[in-house]
């Protein structure tokens, strides 16, 4: 028997045996997906994605958008041009829409004629039980999203069609680019599941030991790479293992080409949740290009999913495993495991580990909604949380290929935000300029703090520039002035440096719909000469 998570994704053809499933119908899934916010002078890329017409041949016989702005105008077009058969496991369709005279918050209704099993049925937005069919909302954006010299903006944690299981599927490699693009990320990482990634093509109940998957997956990313024609896409993997507990968590390998095996909380073998490594296991044997990091690290897990899955969280002396380069605990929304998480950080950089933070999303496709299995067979539910590219990862570097990403992943030189950015530009007392993920030697630093906002995140309300000492009980503020209602800031300091520790900065805006936006750069690492 295979037991599902409480909070699942929208795979809805999976059932128990003999178990009734209100969710499931005999026609494909049909999802209608665009990014929730797109560049100025980009067009709108809305995902066609079928699923599962190999079981249940059908055909799309049209599909019909309407854009509209509230209380203005508006405008419909049709998306295919003929019937479209659908007859694959997993096919779909990228369709570019001209968004030329709209500005700001609009619509994007789907409206789809399907006819699968005999029958002519018409949808909008997907065909799921349960769920709102309401359009898809997109910001047509009037500026770029924040940027500074050499720094890319990116998905660290999302999952592509090589996560397919009885539970949950991703998104398309070479969509998920379209999509990215037009939402003006440089990069993103692609982080299936190791439980996913080891099995047969077409059956994810079976393990295959020449993990065909894997290795295709590899193929993949190189040949997208190889086009340098969008996003670079950075190859990776979620791996089950187990933490000082003996629970399971989850853990991001970046860069990595040889498969980790990791299948505790796969729901593959009843009641046999015991993943095969430890974090310490996985972490000894990393490869030396890659980088690892703890994923959604202080994310809660239901009491079914502690029991009958095995999972737990990481602990703070899970964080301090050697070999680990940083967490994740920003997920795609600001709650009380963003918080914690957040203070676990500061209490670990005051240790003097230099432990990496990213923000990201965990995002199964989701560009526009997020749409969740809430009472398995029988309710499905959405949000607007954990959108891919909602909290993004800013990497500081020259180049924006997989290479140069991976490399600044690894070392710190990112920046985590889901609105505005900052830098920091540090120089001690004989060593040149440098910047977050570095080291300075000297007693006495000079330190430019950069920031930038825009309209769309709002002015700032907070700029702080903070020290950190190692062995500290806490950092302290260095005044910088106040930037109050500006979108763009510079400051200059100079630090005395009498013990080891390091300088990092944070920021706070206010947008014009009332929601607060954040930026936390990684630190720079202060020696005493």
């Amino acid at each position: 028997m295979i037991f599902p998570p409480v909070v699942l994704y929208a795979e809805t053809h999976y059932r128990f045996r003999a178990l009734p499933s209100f969710l499931r119908k005999p026609e494909p899934e049909v999802v209608i997906d665009a990014p929730f916010r797109i560049e100025p002078g980009a067009s709108l890329p809305v995902l066609i994605l079928v699923k599962d017409a190999d079981r249940y041949p059908s055909r799309l016989l049209r599909v019909t958008a309407t854009l509209s702005l509230r209380g203005g105008m508006r405008r419909t077009l049709e998306l295919l041009a003929e019937p479209w058969s659908c007859e694959g496991p997993l096919q779909w369709r990228v369709v570019p829409i001209s968004v030329e005279g709209f500005r700001g918050t609009i619509d994007c209704d789907v409206e789809f004629e399907l006819e699968a099993a005999g029958r002519r049925t018409i949808y909008r937005n997907d065909n799921h039980r349960t769920t709102s069919h309401a359009p898809l909302t997109v910001l047509v954006a009037e500026e770029p999203l924040p940027v500074l010299p050499n720094l890319h903006l990116g998905e660290p944690h999302a999952h592509s069609s090589y996560t397919s299981d009885q539970v949950e599927f991703g998104v398309p490699l070479d969509a998920a680019r379209v999509l990215a693009q037009a939402a003006g990320l440089s990069y993103f990482c692609i982080t299936d599941h190791s439980y996913d990634l080891d099995d047969h093509a077409d059956d994810f109940l079976r393990n295959h030991p020449d993990l065909p998957k894997w290795k295709q997956f590899q193929v993949e990313v190189d040949r997208l790479n190889a086009r340098g024609d969008g996003p670079a896409i950075v190859r990776g993997e979620e791996v089950t293992c187990r933490n000082a507990r003996g629970q399971n968590v989850h853990v991001l390998l970046y860069g990595i080409r040889g498969f980790v095996p990791g299948s505790g909380d796969s729901a593959e073998r009843w009641l046999r949740t015991r993943s095969e490594h430890s974090i310490t296991e996985v972490l000894c044997g990393l490869e030396p290009q890659a980088a690892a990091v703890a994923a959604h690290a202080r994310e809660r897990v239901s009491l079914l999913q502690r029991l009958l899955l095995g999972r737990g969280i990481w602990e703070v002396d899970d964080l301090r495993a050697p070999g680990l380069h940083g967490f994740q605990f920003a997920n795609g929304r600001r709650d009380a495991a963003f918080d914690e998480g957040y203070t676990w950080w500061i209490r670990l950089l005051l240790e003097g580990r230099r432990l990496v933070s990213i923000a990201g999303d965990d995002a199964h496709g989701n560009f526009n909604r997020f749409r969740q299995i809430r009472i398995p067979f029988v309710r499905m539910w959405e949000h607007h949380d954990q959108l891919f590219g909602l909290m993004r990862t800013g990497v500081f570097s020259a180049g924006s290929d997989e290479a140069a990403i991976l490399h600044g992943l690894r070392s710190g030189k990112s920046i985590l935000t889901d609105g505005p950015v900052l830098n920091l530009r540090v120089s001690g007392d004989a060593d040149p300029e440098t910047s977050i993920g570095s080291e300075v030697v000297g007693s006495r630093v000079s330190v430019r703090l950069e920031a930038r906002s825009s309209t769309e995140f709002g002015g700032f309300e907070t700029i702080r520039l903070l020290h950190g000492e190692v062995g500290a009980a806490a950092e302290r503020e260095i005044p910088t002035g106040s930037f109050r209602g500006l979108t763009g800031a510079e400051s200059a300091a100079v630090i005395t440096v009498e013990r080891n520790g390091y300088l990092r900065a944070e920021c706070f805006t206010t947008a014009p719909d009332g929601r607060t936006h954040f930026c936390f750069t990684n630190p720079v690492w202060l020696r005493v000469g």
